[in-house]
């Protein structure tokens, strides 16, 4: 018990808010892991369509099986490669793109946020890309030990079938991942974001610095709804810095309990509560 909390804490030590412009909310909560990787992988094919078709002079795609130039139309390991690849090419080409434009022009903004977004895509690919390959290294591990042990059924575990390169009808039939907190977190993170802008984000580390992150899509918006939005941003930060707050409180008194039993009552004082809680949660 005692690692995992310490391991949670340190996830904690950096708390990142953002505010997002997007177009529409579906107002539906997505559980399956297999489809949210899908489904991400199908609004990243058809935002990468749509700027390859800006410098091919091609139609811009409505749907996945309109998306020139891919081979993969799933949410595998394979498709994810794919759309790394793609998506560095095009960070490459915006950037060749950006270099007879003139300064803070409003087509190199554009551009840039164009760019930016790619990257994004590429450095979130890359991230699910090594979920998988976790998630094979411990189907296999898996395997072994059971076919070492005996046992005839070495499929019958979730993660047994660590690919997600299936349509949505077949893997309704499969077992849904057991993901790691830490993939979760990439997964959900990747998918709550996707291909939207991000108009600000505030970063507060454990030290007490906070950094905001403004926008020049922001300040290009009327004042108005800057303030609206700057409330909006506000409200969500103050709500996370009480919920980080109460979760850091929690787990001081976890392992204040836990010490209590392995070390004794002297110990479980020295390293309970909030009163010195952080000096003894990430001494090595």
């Amino acid at each position: 018990m005692g690692l995992p909390l310490k391991k949670l804490a340190n996830d904690l030590l950096r708390l990142e808010i953002n505010t997002i412009v997007t177009e529409n909310l579906s107002g539906t909560k997505q559980n399956n892991f297999r489809r949210l990787l899908f489904e991400l992988a199908e609004e990243y094919r058809l935002r990468i369509g749509k700027y390859e078709a800006m410098f091919n002079n091609m139609p811009e795609p409505l749907n996945h099986q309109e998306v020139p130039n891919f081979q993969k139309f799933t949410g595998g390991k394979e498709a994810y490669q794919e759309l790394a690849l793609k998506a560095h090419n095009l960070w490459d080409v915006f950037q060749l793109k950006m270099e007879g434009m003139p300064e803070k022009s409003e087509e190199r903004e554009r551009t840039k946020s164009r760019q930016l977004l790619t990257g994004r895509i590429f450095e979130q690919s890359n991230m699910i890309v090594d979920v998988f390959r976790e998630l094979r290294a411990e189907a296999e591990e898996n395997k072994r030990e059971l076919a070492e042990a005996g046992q005839p059924n070495t499929d019958d575990f979730p993660n047994a079938i660590w690919d997600n390169d299936y349509t949505p009808d077949q893997f309704k039939r499969l077992k849904d991942y057991e993901l790691s907190p830490d993939q979760m977190a990439i997964v959900r993170k990747a998918y709550e974001i996707g291909t939207q802008y991000i108009l600000l984000q505030t970063v507060v580390q454990i030290e007490g610095d906070i950094t905001t992150y403004v926008t020049t899509k922001f300040l290009e918006m009327p004042v108005a709804e800057q303030e609206v939005i700057m409330k909006i941003h506000d409200t969500a930060m103050n709500t996370s810095m009480r919920l980080w707050q109460y979760l850091f409180q929690t787990i001081g008194s976890l392992l204040g309990n836990l010490a209590g039993g392995v070390f004794g009552k002297k110990n479980a004082a020295a390293t309970g509560g909030t009163g010195g809680f952080f000096s003894k949660l990430f001494r090595k």
